[in-house]
């Protein structure tokens, strides 16, 4: 049960940080029945059954030789992930601003109300 568990964790809407707890977790407590799960097969599931906000750092983090550990994936993935929600509330805030339209041009002695400054 736990095994399957942990087999089949997936990160859905989790953030990296709750997800990859998650996984430790059910690792730790297979290592505690006797089924100790590798560091390699933890980053390897870590990266299988990511969201697809972060599926793009799948290839990444496997081309790097040796396999990153768990801490480093996980590093990796959490920055990355803080990276695209900052690009989304910018982008969100950009979306949000009013536009800025050209006023009509007045001379630097009077104000747009007709009156001298």
């Amino acid at each position: 049960m736990l095994e399957a568990d942990f087999r089949n964790t997936v990160q859905g809407d989790l953030s990296v940080l709750s997800y990859s707890q998650r996984l430790k977790a059910l690792a730790d407590a297979l290592a505690d029945v006797g089924q100790p799960v590798s560091s390699d097969t933890l980053v390897l599931t870590l990266l299988r059954c990511l969201n697809d906000n972060l599926r793009h750092m799948v290839a990444i983090i496997k081309t790097r030789s040796p396999l990153l550990s768990f801490l480093e994936a996980h590093s990796l993935l959490t920055l990355k992930e803080a990276d695209l929600q900052v690009r989304k509330s910018t982008t969100a805030m950009a979306l949000m601003a009013p536009s800025t339209s050209k006023a009509t041009t007045h001379s630097s002695s009077s104000s747009p109300f007709g009156t001298p400054y």
